[in-house]
């Protein structure tokens, strides 16, 4: 436990209302925290604590006599320093309501007080042993919401202490007066415990000032070179950070301005460097004594004596004057504060201990198992650096002296103790302790006994070799069953019936055992380090450790990857005999791995038998079916399947090309279509186009066309000349060799038996052609034709179906 705080005398919070106005006011719950306080000529006012607030002691602490205050709820403790000497009269009034003139306008609460005193200027305020009944000057347990008190003939630089309760636990405020002021007799309270405040080190000092009703504050700083503006504005506190003169000036409506002024100064902080440690004693006679200043270098470190002190209190905070020599006063225990402070004692720290009249009672050894490692039978074992913290159970170890024996009987004598390091050469050593404090021989232990058991295990000096993983996905990740590795082990003398072996990925992890793995374990990368932390079996329950760390390669490995297509085909007649290929792989099918000939195995099936004399890297597939190749590598011996198709295709058998649409349609469809091996595919088209997987061919312009329909594993084609024919719209008779006659080119090719009739725009008929002669030249009875429009009639027969078309052309000269 350590706390850092101020001496009581000097808290931080700056009380300027007690002097000049009534106001609100925090506080403090415990002695440590006990505010200091100036009377003036009115009243102060701070809120209470009561059932359900936060931050309030429910009761005070233990340790004063209250006295006649039967209970203590939510303690307030204050105390004030007598400037000029006389009689004080106080009264406690205790209210729900107060208004601005400070008069009770609310619901009275039941209030109760204790006054101690009085102490020296210098005095420990919240030394325990000095609050007492002994000193105790007035105490009021009444159910009186207003309570009084005087002190006669108070001295000056007297320091008294008040402890206020509320023993209503109801919320609301207490109001504490001098009623004296000004009278003859009267004495005055000291207010510079109060204007001068003090800070630790770093921390800020807070400054507060509330009055009621004030309208502004002015800050201002004086280092020395004369006042400066802090801060204006409502800044009823601020925190100071450096030492000097603050001033305050509070504004009112209707009022004269308030000045308040004090003077700040900082102190060195003090450090709890490390807690102290608890001290026992051995319990021999009666007036056992205790040195508690070992724990002073603890506590001090390095920090400069001229600047801090040190000091020991015993359970009741009362200064322990002699801590070098220092007895407890009754029982066996007792609880002590450490406190540094500086040296007026203004800042300081502290933390506790506690110290023990025992008997001397050493830690519980365990069995422990040492290691023989290198197999020579014999092991040394430091005993003192091993043993001796345990035995020491938390004492300082310069108190005492600790020795090994081999006998019971040769630790009471101290004789033939044991040299350190000790040679343990039996599989079972029983070793008996003597510890003893190094003042006083007769305060001394030989209960403590342990055995210590001598191990080996076998040493490995052969390489174990890489478990592979087979990785079939090729992720170079794998789930590695650790067992694996048991009859290589096993070998080699680590048998699973006499050892243990737990699986780790660091050697840190292996040596502390801890962070094992599961002996089904993922990679995560390859190849990896893992390490086996070996154990034997059934020994005793002991702390030590015998293990041997072995270490493990996991390698993560892929088959060989062959390069097959996922299916090849062979080309075949109508009949089924293998035909060569027209484009494309070779028929029959060449399956090839792309794999070396050398450190790999092969072995082929087809339709899951296998093929005798396989062991090539490629072969020439004769029959349609399911093929695998079996691939090993044979440095891994990682294998797997590699799967494959092979089918048969063959040229289009039955065929055929035919327009769909109307001969004299300009946008004529073709319709081609082909069967064959049932296993092919057969792809089109039109000229010299590019081919498509469908026979149909929209769009197709007059005149002939041809259709070609191709295996689409390359094993064949065939072309189809389509018939259409070509309509010109115009003609020139002239006689220059070009365009001289008119018909209709290809009719012939589809029906030559198709008739064509000229008529001219009025409907007579000018000639009837044979789609198999020349055509028209332009002429009727030998006289030639005007140039103009003329239309003609051709019927026709297509798939035995008479059809006929009407259209016309031009005559151009």
């Amino acid at each position: 436990m350590m706390k850092k705080y101020m001496r009581y005398a000097y808290k931080l919070a700056f009380f300027a209302f007690l002097i000049i106005a009534p106001c609100t006011y925090s506080q403090g719950g415990i002695c440590a925290d006990i505010e200091p306080l100036c009377a003036g000529s009115e009243s102060f006012i701070f809120e209470n604590c009561y059932f359900g607030a936060e931050g309030c002691n429910t009761f005070a602490e233990f340790g004063p006599q209250y006295s006649c205050l039967e209970i203590q709820p939510y303690p307030a403790w204050f105390f004030f320093k007598v400037g000029e000497a006389g009689k004080f009269d106080f009264q406690i009034v205790q209210n729900t309501r107060f208004d601005n003139n400070g008069n009770p306008t609310g619901l009275g609460l039941d209030v109760d007080f204790i006054l101690w005193g009085p102490f020296d200027d210098d005095a420990n305020l919240c030394d325990f042993t000095e609050l007492r009944a002994a000193n105790e000057l007035a105490c009021s347990f009444l159910p009186d919401e207003i309570e009084s008190f005087s002190i006669p003939d108070a001295k000056k630089n007297e320091l008294y202490v008040l402890v206020i309760t509320n023993f209503s636990e109801f919320e609301g405020f207490i109001q504490l007066q001098q009623t004296n002021i000004g009278e003859p007799s009267a004495g005055t309270t000291d207010c510079s415990i109060v204007s001068i405040k003090k800070g630790c080190g770093d921390e800020a000092v807070d400054l507060s000032i509330r009055f009621s009703d004030v309208t502004n504050y002015l800050w201002e700083f004086d280092d020395g070179s004369g006042f400066t503006e802090l801060f204006i504005g409502n800044f009823p506190n601020i925190e100071a950070t450096q030492p000097g003169l603050y001033r305050a000036t509070s504004s009112f409506n209707g009022a004269s301005n308030r000045v308040n002024e004090f003077e700040v100064q900082f102190f060195p902080q003090p450090e709890i460097i490390e807690n102290p440690l608890d001290i026992s004693e051995c319990q021999l006679s009666e007036g056992v004594s205790f040195n508690l200043t070992t724990n002073t270098k603890l506590v001090m470190g390095d920090q400069d004596p001229l600047l801090f002190k040190i000091e020991y209190f015993d359970t009741l905070n009362s200064l322990i004057t002699r801590p070098e020599d220092y007895q407890i006063p009754s029982g066996n225990i007792e609880d002590i504060t450490v406190r540094i402070s500086d040296i007026d004692g203004n800042c300081r720290a502290e933390s506790s201990f506690q110290i023990r009249i025992e008997p001397l009672k050493p830690g519980n050894i365990t069995d422990y198992l040492v290691c023989d490692n290198d197999n020579s039978g014999e092991e040394l074992v430091n005993l003192q650096t091993t043993f001796n913290e345990t035995l020491l159970n938390g004492r300082l170890a310069t108190r005492y002296k600790i020795d090994y024996f081999l006998s019971n009987e040769d630790a009471e004598l101290k004789q033939n103790a044991l040299p350190n390091p000790y040679l343990i050469s039996n599989p079972e050593t029983v070793i008996f302790t003597r510890i003893e404090e190094i003042t006083n021989s007769n305060c001394y232990s030989t209960e403590e006994s342990f055995t210590i058991f001598l191990e080996s295990l076998p040493k490995i000096t052969t390489e174990i070799p890489a478990l592979i993983g087979c990785d079939l996905d090729r992720d170079q990740i794998y789930l590695f069953n650790l067992t694996e590795f048991y009859p290589t082990l096993a070998s080699l003398g680590i048998d699973q019936t006499t050892y243990k072996i737990t699986f780790f990925e660091t050697l840190k992890d292996a040596q502390n055992d801890e962070n094992s793995i599961d002996e089904s374990y993922e990679n995560k990368i390859s190849p990896q380090l893992i390490y086996g932390r070996v154990e034997k079996r059934n020994l005793p329950t002991t702390s030590g450790s015998c293990f041997e760390i072995l270490d493990f390669t996991l390698q993560v490995s892929q088959p060989p990857l062959p390069e097959l297509k996922d299916i090849y085909r062979i080309c075949t007649d109508a009949n089924g005999t293998i035909i060569p290929a027209e484009e494309g792989d070779v028929s029959p099918a060449l399956i090839e791995t792309n794999l070396p000939t050398t450190d790999i195995e092969f072995k082929w099936f087809f339709n899951e038998n296998e093929i005798p004399n396989s062991n090539v890297p490629s072969i020439t597939a004769y029959k349609s079916g399911d093929y695998e190749v079996f691939v090993t590598d044979l440095n891994t011996g990682c294998s797997d399947f590699f799967k494959t198709k092979v089918k048969t295709a063959s040229p289009p058998e039955t065929f055929s090309a035919n327009f769909t649409t109307d001969l004299f349609n300009e946008s004529k469809t073709i319709l081609a279509t082909a069967t064959g091996n049932e296993t092919s595919t057969y792809v089109f088209q039109l000229n010299n186009g590019a081919f498509q997987e469908s026979g149909e061919f929209k769009n197709v312009g007059l005149g002939d066309h041809i259709i070609t329909i191709k295996d689409a594993d390359g094993c064949g084609s065939v072309s189809i000349p389509v018939n259409g024919i070509e309509l010109f719209n115009f003609f020139t008779p002239n006689q220059d060799g070009i365009n001289d006659t008119w018909n209709i080119v290809g009719l012939r090719e589809i029906d030559p038996l198709a008739e064509i009739f000229i008529f001219d725009r009025y409907g007579k008929l000018l000639k009837k052609l044979a789609v198999s002669g020349e055509g028209w030249d332009g002429t009727y009875n030998n006289k030639h034709m005007p140039v103009d429009e003329y239309w003609f009639k051709v019927e026709y027969t297509v798939n035995n179906i008479p059809k006929y078309h009407v259209n016309h052309f031009t005559l151009k000269r």
